[in-house]
């Protein structure tokens, strides 16, 4: 109720999946509702789980009624990267080299989104993973145009 971020962002996972021993139900719009506030108090991975609202399906029903907006969930990513939270940027990174959730296919914007995630927390291993395949797309891409 006080706004803490990090009890804020707990109950949105306890109103995705449920949790019999407090008698929580699943409520994605009460999921979505703790996240918003754990997300507007800085909580930076509350603020990620929160653009997935927008442009997932599973966990419990993230977009289920099919009105994804990507670019909301771009944006609030892009400020969750910011904030710290560096598998943000790694999965803005695959949205672009991979041509997810319906945005064209762009290797450019992938590779600076990975590596901002890589700036952000050199330890971040899902940076460095998704900078590794990049870098294995780009070879595999360029074998393909030599032999053609």
């Amino acid at each position: 109720e006080r706004g803490f971020p990090c009890a804020l962002a707990e109950i949105s996972d306890w109103y995705i999946f449920g949790k019999a021993e407090y008698n929580i139900k699943i409520s994605i719009s009460d999921a979505k509702r703790a996240r918003e506030r754990a997300a507007g108090c800085g909580h930076a991975k509350a603020r990620f789980d929160l653009s997935r609202h927008y442009i997932e399906k599973k966990h419990g029903g993230y977009c289920r009624k099919g009105k994804a907006d990507v670019q909301k969930a771009i944006q609030i990513m892009e400020l969750a990267g910011e904030e710290g939270y560096g598998e943000s940027y790694a999965r803005l990174g695959d949205i672009f080299q991979y041509g997810n959730y319906g945005k064209e296919q762009h290797m450019s914007i992938a590779m600076n989104y990975y590596q901002m995630g890589f700036k952000k927390n050199k330890k971040n291993v899902d940076s460095w993973y998704g900078m590794g395949l990049f870098y294995i797309d780009i070879m595999q891409r360029t074998e393909e145009n030599i032999k053609s």
